[in-house]
């Protein structure tokens, strides 16, 4: 329970998994497999040459999103009671929602000087919707004609979910 109440993702593990985890921290390919566990989002993640630093995290649609700085793997997964968020899991956890925060930040800008789509090389799926969702709420608060607007974005949107999904 201490590890648990120390890093709360580890509650959507059972016993005998998070005992894996812990005993075999050294072995990042090891700990891979519970990732999806850990984190919704995350279904695998790319190590670099060395396998000594994580360099990107890839979702269940293999949609692959490098981090913005590599999280380096410690000697162990443990984590203390007082939260050393030096530890890798903590390290992860924090990068991912840096690299898309700064991601969608991109894209919502990138949509706005364009006026058009986001490039769907450039920006991972997830910050495209939400720029669109941000730009509909920006059209929603602007008085005129955004009706039309709207039923384009809804079509947009669509196009984009049935790709994603295909």
């Amino acid at each position: 329970q201490e590890k648990r109440s120390a890093f709360p993702r580890f509650y959507f593990l059972g016993d005998e998994d998070l005992l894996e985890i812990l005993g075999q921290s050294t072995k990042p390919r090891v700990i891979q497999a519970h990732l999806k566990k850990l984190f919704v989002g995350i279904h695998s993640v790319a190590f670099d040459p060395s396998e000594r630093h994580i360099a990107a995290i890839r979702s269940l649609e293999r949609e692959t999103v490098p981090l913005r700085q590599h999280v380096e793997l410690t000697a162990k997964v443990e984590v203390t009671i007082h939260r050393v968020f030096k530890e890798w899991l903590c390290a992860l956890e924090k990068e991912m929602k840096s690299t898309l925060r700064h991601l969608l930040i991109e894209c919502v800008s990138d949509v706005e000087r364009t006026r058009s789509e986001p490039d769907p090389l450039k920006f991972p799926s997830q910050q495209q919707l939400e720029a669109y969702t941000s730009l509909e709420v920006e059209w929603t608060d602007t008085p005129g004609d955004t009706e039309g607007d709207s039923r384009d974005l809804e079509l947009k949107l669509k196009a984009m979910l049935l790709d994603t999904i295909h």
